[in-house]
């Protein structure tokens, strides 16, 4: 017991205090055609209370396919988008930033990284402040051909879902 109060005192000297937050995952089943080929729990450090949830899917379109893999690497909402044509051919993805999207604070709420390696990937996250704001919330790229001409403009709309809890431990 001593150890234990010795150890919050320490703790709270030293500005480390554990902070529990709700876990929210971007649920993509409210588009229409998306099918989810994988449900499954995230593996993140820390989450419990989680249960399994759709971790992949795939969005077939005329001239290409999409595939969404809910991201592992972090406790905010985020996914790893791939193209693949049909055709063989190499398709990109290019992201078309909302900057309306906005917290009450004025952060950006969607954020797009694209893949140096692999223009046919690209990386989107919500961020961790913008989980409560009452504002639509979708993702949106475009889908180009491997000489850059526009094949497909995509709007995708998302909900957040609570799902678990993690704790970390923040430093003051």
């Amino acid at each position: 017991m001593k150890m234990i109060i010795y150890l919050v005192v320490v703790m709270s000297l030293i500005g480390c205090i554990p902070s529990t937050r709700d876990y929210y995952y971007a649920s993509l089943e409210s588009i229409f055609g998306i099918e989810v080929l994988v449900r499954g729990k995230v593996p993140l450090r820390d989450l419990s209370g989680n249960s399994e949830i759709p971790i992949s899917y795939i969005l077939r379109r005329d001239m290409y396919n999409l595939y969404f893999q809910v991201g592992d690497t972090s406790h905010f909402p985020h996914f790893t988008i791939s193209v693949k044509n049909s055709g063989g051919a190499n398709f990109h993805l290019k992201p078309r930033r909302n900057l309306q999207a906005r917290s009450k604070t004025g952060a950006i709420c969607a954020s797009y990284y694209s893949d140096t390696e692999n223009l046919s990937k690209l990386f989107f996250s919500w961020s961790i402040g913008c989980l409560s704001e009452n504002i639509d919330k979708y993702m949106s790229f475009d889908v180009l051909d491997e000489n850059g001409t526009l094949i497909a403009q995509e709007e995708l709309p998302f909900i957040l879902i609570q799902d678990g809890r993690y704790t970390l431990i923040d430093g003051l």
